[in-house]
């Protein structure tokens, strides 16, 4: 009986599992642990032509014929309905399209990792904000997908779950070190979340609310870039970037406009003021635009006033529960722009720290999550940490109480 679990993301997804020694594991799919959420359809058919990267590649055949993109079904998190069409095919719902994609994790972990043996339970994660029907239609998605069990799980708590599993892994004696209480700042494609870990005597827990907005994350700075794009080819060439003005040129978005937003984000780094040369193809015209530091910082302000706005809310909270935070610990891709960490020290005055699993950190909590239901026991002796066996409440040794390492944290806010 096998399991996985699944960050269910805005632009990539992860999955990832727990290994013979208790640790949680990304999978790589078609040679990278992060899986486009995008399933291509052909025109008037009902099954994918392709899934994941093969599906995301189909944005560059679209460069030369864009009625491609009208069958490229993507933001599938954001949009999720009942009613909402991702393709020109009636027949082609969202719950079908996520099936869909569901259907190629499952397929490609079992004969991966699984060799061939059924994945049946799965716990897939989601935004602090999604309402019920949402998870419901993912839980739909996921059993038509053929999974026998489907948990879910809040985002900052498995992003919790995977950096507690990330601590416990990288310790020579987990009993020994103290982390202290933990702020998780997981900034992804479409949206951020934040968790507050507490570090107690008998183990780690997730006891203060988290929050999120599933509307602030790296597609909106995409979509900013756009806009400065836009504004451009219609001072220089006379008309938008799409033959549309009321539209968006999906291609350009989601290839051009993302790339730039990884750019600069690597460039504009700590104090470096030195502008930035951007050019690209719109249609079968060349455009150039240089980007200074500040208006960088221009197009990053919309969505970083926003995580500011949620920053605060996060710290009245801690505030209120009269707690301290000790660290601050940042995952998920959009993190790595460098005005994440100056907003932090602002805050909390604390330097936030990366950690080497940040990108699939909420994965691992998910495959955690739906193996152990909490995070894997470990327990220690309390007179001098050594590991042992989590079935027994006494050290054979000395006669001292295991020290237990847990987090609970679920079934508090559900």
């Amino acid at each position: 009986m096998a399991k996985i679990g699944i960050d269910f993301g805005t632009t990539v997804s992860k999955v990832a599992y727990v290994d013979d020694k208790g640790e949680a594991r990304a999978i790589a799919i078609d040679g990278s642990v992060k899986i486009p959420t995008v399933v291509y359809y052909r025109e008037g058919q009902n099954e994918p032509m392709a899934v994941g990267q093969r599906a995301y590649n189909q944005y560059q055949i679209a460069r030369q014929f864009p009625q491609n993109c009208l069958w490229i079904a993507k933001d599938l998190k954001r949009n999720l309905s009942r009613h909402g069409r991702p393709t020109p095919n009636p027949d082609i719902t969202y719950v079908k399209v996520i099936c869909d994609f569901f259907k190629y994790i499952k397929r490609n972990v079992e004969l991966r990792v699984f060799n061939q043996e059924e994945v049946t339970d799965v716990c897939i994660t989601y935004p602090v904000v999604f309402d019920h029907t949402k998870k419901e239609l993912l839980t739909q998605a996921a059993t038509m997908a053929g999974f026998k069990k489907v948990v879910m799980l809040k985002e900052p708590l498995a992003a919790a779950m995977g950096y507690v599993n990330y601590i416990q892994k990288r310790k020579d004696s987990f009993f020994k070190e103290e982390e202290g209480n933990i702020l998780i700042f997981d900034f992804g494609g479409g949206t951020l979340d934040l968790s507050f870990v507490e570090e107690r005597y008998s183990g780690f827990l997730c006891s203060i609310q988290p929050c999120g907005d599933d509307n602030c994350g790296g597609e909106n700075i995409d979509r900013q870039i756009y806009q400065e794009w836009d504004k451009l080819c219609l001072s220089e060439r006379g008309h938008h970037i799409c033959n549309d003005e009321t539209a968006i040129d999906i291609t350009f978005l989601k290839t051009d406009c993302k790339d730039n937003k990884e750019l600069l984000s690597d460039h504009f780094r700590d104090d470096i003021n030195i502008p930035l040369r951007l050019d690209v193809m719109a249609g079968n015209e060349f455009l150039g635009m240089e980007v200074t530091r500040d208006k960088w910082e221009e197009l990053i302000n919309p969505t970083m006033e926003k995580a500011s706005t949620l920053l605060r809310q996060m710290k009245q909270r801690i505030i209120d529960n009269k707690v301290n935070v000790n660290k601050v610990v940042l995952i998920g891709g959009s993190s790595n722009i460098s005005r994440v960490k100056t907003l932090i020290e602002n805050e909390f005055m604390i330097t936030p720290e990366f950690i080497e699993t940040q990108d699939v950190a909420v994965a691992n909590g998910a495959a955690l999550f739906v193996e152990y239901g909490v995070m894997p026991i470990k327990c220690y002796c309390e007179r001098d940490g050594r590991e042992l066996n989590s079935t027994i409440k006494f050290c054979p040794d000395c006669g001292t109480p295991n020290h237990f390492y847990d987090i609970r944290c679920e079934e508090m806010y559900e």
